[in-house]
């Protein structure tokens, strides 16, 4: 007997392990060719997997969250669009869905991470200013290149044997500007 013909009687119960009643060719060619079927369609499967894993594996570490980041905003934009179509203030509606105890926890925490220091001594008084009045500051590009025009690129660059002092002529408006300020304080 062959080895093929011993596991299919092997598969089948002692009582019905005549010859008479072992699996048709047919019947074994079917259920064989549906095995390799299903065989190829997990193989199908697995490939798929293993290939969007490999995707997934070869994203930056915070895709998912750069994902739900831009998700939420392309929610909240098309909210404030519908709000704005139907004429209401979109912000009085988001505050009025938002929970009370929740916002007062979010400004806790605020509070806690940068609390007012008030006035503690005069140095840090005077760094305040400074950042603040620095901040006002603006540029003004044409200025530069005309005052760069006006002095030469020599002397307004200066180097080591360059003396620095009556070089600097402050325009009318600067002036004007510097007198308001001192005004001001």
């Amino acid at each position: 007997m062959c080895l093929r013909n011993f596991v299919i009687l092997m598969a089948l119960p002692e009582s019905s392990a005549s010859v008479s009643k072992l699996p048709s060719k047919d019947s074994l060619k079917e259920r064989f060719r549906m095995l390799h079927q299903k065989r190829q369609e997990s193989r199908k499967l697995n490939y798929q997997q293993v290939v969007e894993e490999d995707h997934r594996s070869k994203l930056p570490k915070n895709y998912d969250l750069k994902r739900k980041r831009q998700e939420w905003e392309l929610k909240e934009m098309e909210m404030k669009k519908a709000a704005e179509e139907r004429g209401e203030d979109y912000e009085r509606l988001k505050a009025l869905k938002t929970q009370a105890d929740l916002i007062e926890r979010k400004e806790a925490i605020k509070r806690r991470k940068k609390p007012d220091r008030g006035f503690s001594d005069y140095e840090a008084m005077t760094l305040r200013q400074y950042q603040r009045l620095s901040g006002n500051i603006k540029p003004d590009i044409k200025a530069y290149e005309k005052m760069r025009e006006v002095i030469g690129t020599n002397e307004f660059y200066p180097g080591v044997d360059t003396l620095i002092s009556g070089t600097h002529y402050p325009t009318d408006a600067a002036l004007n500007r510097l007198a308001e300020d001192i005004k001001a304080q």
